[in-house]
């Protein structure tokens, strides 16, 4: 007897645990109360330019990922990325590794049809990276570095829009 009011007991204090859990399957995800999705998706529409350069694709692929595209209509986004370097470090020793700071400055441009300039902003990052003397290991960990500085300018970038750009002026229809 003393071993079924025992499970008894557990059944009870695991129904007890189990019940909002189950209640709680149906969220799945959260949305925004008081916004149309339709609407958003519309406002953040775009029409991607074509890439000058790598640290361009880049960028466009990333903002290409968060952003839908858009419709003949749609504004045109543009953006512009150039890399630079520089060393953090000044030392008279004879090690060969030195301390790079690669710094990717971007530039993001939204027009309309007619090329009427609807938004724009300026952002920067950086990556460190270091070299060794090796020509070809030098080259390719400024590239790594570049590349990388250029994801995170794109990320920046992405959240300057959300910030800031209003969206296309839209013509209210006359009724």
């Amino acid at each position: 007897m003393w071993s079924s009011k025992r499970a008894a007991r557990n059944v009870l204090i695991s129904l007890g645990f189990l019940t909002p859990a189950l209640a709680l399957v149906g969220c799945t995800s959260f949305a925004p109360v008081y916004s149309d999705v339709a609407m958003a998706e519309a406002k953040y529409a775009f029409n991607f330019a074509k890439p000058v350069s790598r640290l361009d694709q880049i960028a466009y692929q990333e903002l290409a990922l968060r952003f839908p595209g858009g419709t003949l209509d749609s504004p045109t986004l543009t953006v512009s990325i150039g890399a630079s370097s520089r060393g953090l470090t000044r030392s008279a020793t004879v090690n060969p590794v030195t301390n790079y700071e690669a710094i990717a400055n971007g530039t993001v441009t939204i027009t309309d049809a007619g090329g009427k300039k609807l938004f724009s902003a300026t952002r920067s990052a950086s990556t460190g990276y270091q070299t060794n003397g090796q020509v070809f290991a030098d080259t390719e960990a400024f590239r790594s570095a570049s590349e990388q500085a250029a994801r995170d300018v794109a990320e920046s970038l992405r959240l300057a829009i959300l910030a800031g750009y209003k969206g296309p002026m839209l013509v209210p229809a006359l009724k």
